[in-house]
């Protein structure tokens, strides 16, 4: 054997032990786990956000149709103003955190726990 094909069939890399390789696997699942966390973790802060968000343009979409309903019920002549503000509150809260009809509430609630469940199990 010549010196030359002697170096070449030296490789510079050496062979992984087994120690080696399970410092690896053990890093690698570790690595993996943190960052299906990370993933899981952001998907439920979008669904949390989506939620707020939601609900809020809910609150303000049924606060204006109280408004415009109550100023259309006043104008129509047609009922006292008592009844009118009975009916159609003009001063319906239309705060992110407002009180929403119980259909409203359950299907945002609803779309939340879809999403939720989502991001459990698909990250």
């Amino acid at each position: 054997m010549t010196k030359e094909s002697n170096i070449n069939n030296h490789s510079c890399t050496p062979t992984p032990s087994y120690k080696d390789v399970i410092v690896f696997a053990v890093l690698a699942l570790f690595s993996y786990g943190a960052w299906t966390k990370l993933r899981v973790d952001n998907c439920l802060d979008n669904a949390r956000e989506a939620y707020n968000q939601q609900w809020a343009s809910k609150c303000e979409l049924i606060a204006k149709n109280y408004k415009e309903n109550y100023a259309n019920c006043i104008n129509s002549k047609a009922h006292t103003t008592q009844w009118c503000k009975s009916a159609w509150n003009p001063k319906r809260d239309s705060s992110a955190e407002c009180a929403l009809p119980a259909d409203d509430a359950k299907y945002i609630q609803s779309t939340l726990e879809n999403e939720k469940n989502f991001c459990i199990r698909y990250g």
